[in-house]
């Protein structure tokens, strides 16, 4: 229990007015060697650890409270995944008390499984997606995370004429179906209206989405599309925003919807208001940004290279946050909270800085 005391200490730190954090703090992540996922929420962090002999999803509370998800591990679908290689997402609700992440399984045919799990509890299947070399079949886009809401996106891509393809003739694909889902008490449930899906993101009780078009070996994101923000619970439209290019991320606060963009040879970030709609700023960045945002009501972090960066939406003003120690996995920001996931010789490590 000593890093998770430790950790109590830093999440009071960071999250106590007015007082803001010079450098980076650091926390190991206990037994785990590599730390494949991370995510946050609130006053809770989650991370996805490769432990020695089993793998499994570790908690952190503000109140220095540590639980491994799922439990018993030794009967789990993770403790025992061969996680070298993949890129797993993981997402953390924290009014839920509960976690989801993904499992994925290359080849012929390439699955990815949807897992949940409340803190402490056994983990549970929600799904299992398929798509073939081809590019057809189910598709997994993203998953989030917060407050009550945990959900994933899925696209399903077709021939447009199978029998045609066969012949040699036009081998076209198109969207065939998909949407967000929202799971709860380990169950999942397609949100009414939603459309095939890829990039997701939530915050106050609303999901943003970047809509799904086909490619020729899967689905893609279209600037012909708009980004689309509905209710979490019903699925209603909230608003739709029409950004200058192909929407490569976006990121979800209360009041800011961020999407980084790209259009021809120019990346772009900008960002909305996310009831109404209606575009609040942009701005240029970098082609060698990554594709990952993170927003608060008041900055939008992107990366390039080890770098984190941020635009204060008040001044417009872009300044360096921190620099990685390694490439920064899961970075996220809740209020004045920065916090990612990095992999050391030493072991996986939790990084937290203020950024009010």
């Amino acid at each position: 229990m000593r890093a998770a005391a430790a950790a109590a200490g830093l999440l009071a730190l960071t999250t106590v007015a007015g007082t803001r954090a010079p450098a980076p703090r650091m926390l190991r992540a206990g037994e785990h060697d590599k730390i494949a996922a991370f995510a946050q929420d609130g006053g809770v962090l989650a991370w996805l650890g490769v432990g020695r002999g089993c793998n499994s999803v570790s908690v952190l509370t503000g109140g220095g409270s540590r639980l491994s998800t799922p439990e018993p591990a030794g009967g789990s679908m993770t403790c025992h995944w061969d996680l070298a290689g993949e890129r797993p997402q993981l997402a953390i609700a924290g009014a839920a008390s509960a976690a989801l992440w993904t499992l994925s399984q290359g080849g012929g045919v390439s699955f990815d499984y949807v897992m949940t799990a409340s803190l402490g509890g056994r983990e549970v299947r929600v799904d299992r997606l398929a798509h073939a070399s081809d590019g057809t079949g189910l598709w997994l886009g993203g998953v989030a995370g917060a407050g009550t809401t945990l959900a994933y996106s899925v696209a399903d891509v077709e021939y447009a004429d199978e029998l045609a393809c066969l012949a040699g003739q036009s081998c076209r694909r198109r969207i065939a179906g998909g949407g967000v889902h929202v799971v709860s008490d380990g169950r999942q449930r397609l949100l009414p209206d939603t459309r095939p899906a890829l990039s997701l993101a939530t915050a106050a009780g609303r999901l943003a989405y970047v809509q799904a078009a086909a490619g020729s070996s899967g689905p893609v994101a279209s600037a012909r599309l708009p980004v689309l923000v509905v209710d979490a619970d019903t699925g209603e439209a909230v608003c739709s925003v029409r950004p200058r290019g192909r929407p490569l991320a976006l990121a979800l606060s209360a009041d800011v919807l961020a999407v980084l963009t790209r259009d021809g040879r120019t990346d772009r970030v900008s960002w909305y208001d996310s009831v109404a709609g209606a575009q609040l700023g942009s701005m240029r960045v970098s082609r060698r940004v990554a594709p990952e945002l993170a927003a608060s009501d008041q900055l939008v972090v992107f990366r390039i290279g080890l770098r984190l960066r941020g635009i204060n939406l008040a001044s417009d003003r872009v300044r360096t946050l921190a620099r990685a120690a390694t490439r920064p996995l899961g970075f996220s920001l809740v209020e004045d909270r920065l916090a990612w996931a990095e992999n050391r010789p030493a072991g996986g490590r939790i990084r937290m800085l203020a950024v009010g």
